[in-house]
């Protein structure tokens, strides 16, 4: 198996940690002190126990995450962002695209030309229809409630 070649930097952030396999990424930018943003890429399944009927479906999960470094953790280290993981993460937006190449392609800016259309525009995320559709269950199954 070859190495998975995660690009260093998206945007200003710099690829802080990315798995060989090419189904997981964190990318980091320090952005004053103890601040930083960070984007989390993962390739995510359903659970086959759970959804039988979606076997070998996955898609790619985006998480834009803005952090801190207050307080200290329960080893009672100091947060550093020097440590990006011992930070406290607010996930601030949270995108959905089909498979990484295409969600690698949104983040570094590509654009695409709709169509029937002239004007190129950034790459958007799927919708709450277009994932559905994607693993073929319904919608009351894939986004039900916790509470329900």
């Amino acid at each position: 198996m070859s190495k998975f070649k995660w690009p260093e930097k998206i945007d200003e952030h710099t690829l802080y940690e990315g798995d060989e396999r090419g189904m997981k990424a964190f990318y980091f930018q320090e952005s004053g002190f103890g601040f930083g943003q960070a984007i989390e890429i993962e390739e995510v399944s359903l659970k086959e126990d759970e959804f039988p009927e979606a076997k070998n479906q996955s898609i790619v999960q985006v998480q834009i995450l803005s952090g801190n470094s207050w307080g200290q953790t329960k080893e009672g280290k100091p947060r550093t962002t020097k440590e990006p993981y011992t930070m406290h993460w607010l996930i601030c937006r949270t995108e959905y695209y089909p498979n990484m190449q295409r969600a690698l392609d949104a983040l570094t800016g590509k654009m695409e030309v709709p169509k029937g259309k002239r004007k190129p525009r950034p790459i958007p995320d799927m919708t709450e229809d277009e994932i559905t559709e994607h693993f073929g269950l319904p919608k009351e199954v894939l986004f039900k409630k916790e509470n329900d």
